[in-house]
């Protein structure tokens, strides 16, 4: 047989105090809800916000400084092919400072220098480019040498004249001088 269970009796009182308990209960754990969800949660989709437009604005300074590169780059190529015209044609100094003895002959010839000697020397190596120097030695007098000067520094192919010494051969009569001077052209240096 089973036994039967007294019967609760609770007050009103206590119903009461029951209530009110559970009430804090729930009210503690709303709270904590309603906190996060009117609170928190806002501060984070704030801060995510902030963040994804932080990425965002980067992405558009990186897109922005990519057309700029672009356009350096596209300006960059152009100077390049401008100095790779003005190189010497071949890619051996021999070859180019063949080339770099005739277009000398072709400028004193108008400028009615009149060269003695022409002397290779040995190719120059910088960081791109191979410097292929002739020495050239002639006669002519100041506006031909003027004139000579003006057709190296204009002329197409870039050249330099890296040195150069002037000597009068005749004090007495000094309207002729002799020119000692170092004529180099570029060309483009072999990948090794």
């Amino acid at each position: 047989m089973a036994r039967k269970l007294p019967k609760l009796r609770i007050s009103r009182r206590e119903k009461r105090l029951i209530g009110v308990a559970i009430l804090a209960v729930v009210l503690f754990f709303s709270y904590d809800y309603m906190a996060d969800f009117l609170y928190y949660r806002p501060l984070r989709i704030r801060e995510q916000i902030f963040h994804e437009r932080n990425k965002l604005e980067r992405s558009e300074l990186k897109i922005l400084a990519q057309s700029k590169l672009k356009g350096r780059l596209a300006t960059t190529r152009r100077e390049m092919d401008r100095i790779k015209r003005r190189l010497l044609p071949g890619d051996k100094p021999p070859i180019a400072a063949a080339r770099l003895q005739r277009i000398i002959e072709e400028i004193a010839r108008r400028t009615n220098v009149n060269i003695t000697s022409q002397k290779i020397d040995k190719p120059i190596e910088h960081p791109f480019v191979l410097e292929v120097p002739v020495e050239v030695v002639f006669r002519c007098n100041v506006g031909e040498l003027k004139n000579f000067l003006y057709r190296i520094e204009s002329h197409q192919k870039l050249l330099n004249i890296p040195k150069w010494t002037i000597r009068v051969p005749n004090h007495r009569n000094p309207k002729e001088i002799q020119v000692n001077m170092t004529i180099a052209g570029f060309i483009k240096k072999a990948k090794a």
